[in-house]
């Protein structure tokens, strides 16, 4: 398999630790800082990126 590159790595960091205070403040569903809509096929994306 192919590795992940630096910034499909940067993006998952980034999405996780949004989607972590967006837990906290009650959401499960959010928009990223670029406006994309992140919910949780998003986020299972991201964490398998990081595996």
């Amino acid at each position: 398999a192919l590795a992940p590159t630096a910034a499909e790595v940067a993006w998952a960091v980034h999405v996780l630790e949004e989607y972590d205070q967006a837990l906290a403040a009650g959401q499960g569903t959010f928009k990223d800082a670029r406006g994309n809509m992140v919910d949780e096929a998003v986020v299972k994306a991201a964490r398998r990126i990081l595996e």
